[in-house]
């Protein structure tokens, strides 16, 4: 049994959590108050995913208020030492100003919040990715995933690898909840859910995802009436070599990133010779070098 003491301004903080929570105040909180007022806290915890319980991807004041209501073992040193001191407060300075403890409440909301939208924010983040790289724009997503279906429709499953053939499947499959087709897509580019994705595998998860775009794209014989020449660059490439043969690529890129693709052209014409041989010599072999290395 433990006695709490709750006078004056630690009562006045006590109560601004049960408001918080939309609990009725008390002039005399006990233990069955205590308990009533850390368990949503416990259980906003515990509801989080694995990705918001680990993720770095949030402000340092979230992941401080995170860390304080993990180790929290005393809900009186939680409540008025843990929390305050996580979000960048003192409780002795309530007394000094009028405006902290509102100041205080929309902190710690903007929090709970920021943890809780931690996984829908990495999905939105994948999605963004997705119609920046791969379609050129940000559509929603009944809209991008018919374009995806319409640009993959003449593939042949016998064309593709199992990897391939599974990330295909994903594409095409009728799931129409845009976060389990997201995550569908995850799980064969990585080997993993968001729920479990650590932030260092954010990047290799973009990568492979853009990867696995892209060698579908190679698979598809394309023609004009197929392409959106206002959305996007289409190119199809054939290096012949005496030593590892023909390679074909067909490289899709949206026009958004055009400017980018012309800024690094002049870059490189910058650094070609006056001798047309030795340039296609040297463009080749970095065609040759880029190919090798998918």
């Amino acid at each position: 049994i433990k006695v709490y003491d709750l006078e004056g301004e630690r009562l006045a903080f006590f109560n601004n959590y049960r408001k918080i929570l939309n609990q009725i105040e008390h002039e005399q909180p006990g233990n069955e108050s205590f308990l009533e007022t850390i368990r949503p806290f416990i259980v906003f915890y515990k509801e989080l995913t694995q990705y918001a319980k680990k993720t770095k991807n949030v402000s340092e004041t979230a992941i401080n208020l995170r860390s304080a209501i993990e180790s929290a073992k005393d809900p009186e040193k939680l409540f008025f030492e843990q929390i305050p001191s996580a979000l960048g407060f003192k409780l002795e300075d309530f007394d000094k100003r009028v405006d902290i403890l509102e100041e205080f409440t929309i902190t710690l909301k903007s929090c709970i919040d920021e943890l809780r939208m931690a996984q829908r924010k990495l999905i939105n983040d994948i999605e963004s990715f997705i119609c920046n790289e791969v379609i050129g724009e940000r559509l929603s997503f009944e809209n991008y995933k018919h374009l995806l279906i319409k640009r993959y429709t003449k593939l042949r499953e016998y064309q593709l690898n199992p990897r391939q053939k599974s990330f295909y499947l994903r594409i095409i499959s009728a799931l129409d909840d845009r976060d389990a087709w997201l995550n569908s897509l995850s799980l064969i580019a990585c080997g993993k859910s968001f729920e479990i994705l650590e932030d260092n595998e954010i990047s290799l998860l973009k990568k492979n995802l853009r990867d696995l775009f892209h060698e579908l794209d190679n698979l598809c014989d394309l023609n004009l009436d197929e392409i959106n020449q206002e959305m996007e660059e289409v190119l199809k490439l054939e290096v012949t070599s005496l030593v590892a043969g023909v390679k074909n690529r067909i490289i899709r890129l949206p026009k958004s990133k055009m400017k980018k693709v012309e800024k690094l052209v002049e870059t490189l014409n910058s650094q070609l010779t006056d001798d047309n041989v030795i340039n296609l010599a040297i463009l080749t072999k970095i065609i040759e070098k880029q190919l090798n290395e998918e």
